[in-house]
């Protein structure tokens, strides 16, 4: 019985143990204060990763959970960078900042949908359309720009 009860406890270690991996990488916070600290961030799926970052300041501390409303941005050194968003259709979100530049790209990745979306300097986040929209002239199809985008790219 002894014996049944020891495998019975490995069982439960072992599947605790897988449940709760993790992937920490170095990286960054800066709280909505400007206060920067350095540390690791848990790298998740896209998704987990646009809701919530799982930041500790080093191996030995317990990850502490930061939302969109508590911090600007995140970064991990190998350079994926995170800033906080508040959309209309998401509420407020991490989006990925991909493109820094006159014309930015975002990306954000959700449970039911990814979302690409463009910023012309001080503007108003602006959603890329998901599915090209097509006309036919004359027995040629062209694709037609999106009324969204039209006097920003």
């Amino acid at each position: 019985m002894i014996r049944f009860y020891a495998i019975a406890l490995l069982f439960v270690l072992t599947g605790t143990a897988i449940y709760s991996q993790s992937d920490y990488r170095p990286g960054y916070i800066v709280m909505n204060s400007g206060d920067t600290l350095k540390g690791e961030i848990n790298l998740r799926s896209n998704d987990e990763m646009a809701v919530k970052c799982l930041f500790r300041p080093d191996k030995i501390s317990p990850p502490q959970k930061y939302t969109p409303e508590e911090l600007k941005e995140y970064r991990l050194d190998d350079g994926r960078y995170f800033i906080s968003v508040k959309t209309l259709d998401h509420g407020p979100v991490f989006m990925e900042y991909l493109v820094n530049g006159r014309l930015s790209l975002y990306f954000l990745s959700g449970k039911k949908e990814n979302v690409f979306y463009l910023k012309k300097g001080n503007d108003t986040l602006l959603a890329l359309p998901k599915e090209a929209e097509y006309v036919m002239r004359d027995g040629t199809q062209y694709r037609k720009q999106p009324v969204l985008t039209r006097g920003i790219l």
